[in-house]
This record gives C-alpha cells, sequence and structure tokens, in this order.
C-alpha cells in the first residue's frame, strides 16, 4: 500500500486546483465508491478530481495530470486515447518522482501500471 501523502501538501495542492475552480472531492463517501472500483482516484473532467482520503502523492499527481489532460482537449473518450492518457501520465510520474515526492515504493508501481498499460494498448491495437 502507498504512503498517504503528506496532508500539509494535499491541502496546498487541493486548494489551489479549488481556486481555479475545481473541485476536489474526499470524504468517506468518496473513499467507498473509489473503493468499489478498485481506485485511489478518478478525474470526471478538468474540474472534478475524486481523491481517497489517504490518498498517496502518486495518486494525487496523477489525477492533476488527468484533469490537464482534459483541460487541454486531449482526452476524447475513446478507449485508446484513455490508454494513450493513462501512459502518458505514469511516464510523468516517474520523470517527476522526486519532483513531486513520490517514494520509491510508489514509482515501482508506476513502473509496473505502465507497462501493464503499453500491454493493453498492444493489445488493443492488435484488435484482442
Amino acid at each position: 500500500m502507498p504512503l498517504q501523502m503528506d496532508k500539509k501538501k494535499f491541502f496546498r495542492i487541493k486548494s489551489a486546483f479549488e481556486k481555479r475552480g475545481g473541485i476536489v472531492q474526499s470524504d468517506e463517501a468518496t473513499d467507498r465508491y473509489l473503493d468499489l472500483r478498485e481506485a485511489e482516484g478518478l478525474t470526471y473532467n478538468e474540474n472534478m478530481i475524486l481523491l481517497k482520503t489517504n490518498a498517496s502523492a502518486s495518486a494525487v499527481f496523477e489525477e492533476l495530470i488527468h484533469a490537464a489532460q482534459y483541460k487541454q482537449g486531449r482526452n476524447d473518450g475513446t478507449y485508446e486515447n484513455r490508454l494513450l492518457m493513462e501512459i502518458e501520465a505514469q511516464e510523468k510520474l516517474i520523470r517527476y518522482q522526486k519532483v513531486y515526492g513520490i517514494s520509491d515504493l510508489e514509482n515501482e508501481q508506476t513502473k509496473k501500471a505502465l507497462a501493464d498499460y503499453y500491454e493493453e494498448l498492444k493489445n488493443f491495437r492488435k484488435g484482442n
């Protein structure tokens, strides 16, 4: 299980996102919903992020990356595009591990997820 992001850092990031008009939902009800989805976080669009109350740095920054992708109009909702956006987010998390304060354990999990997304994309493109 990844380490929870420092609370002060989380609230600074959350506040900055909300100042630009975004919403970060993170409460017990959100935890239950995300448990059902087997996720630490979800991004609905450029302004709406759901995060578990004990979200890791990786989860927080990944969802912010996805919100930026939506804001730039780069997420068209197709399956292939979703995979490409996930790959891009994982690569950015790995590249900025130290800047984002991502632990080595989380970084290893991110590398595994990246490999899984590449495999999924390859299979999708083959028609499997």
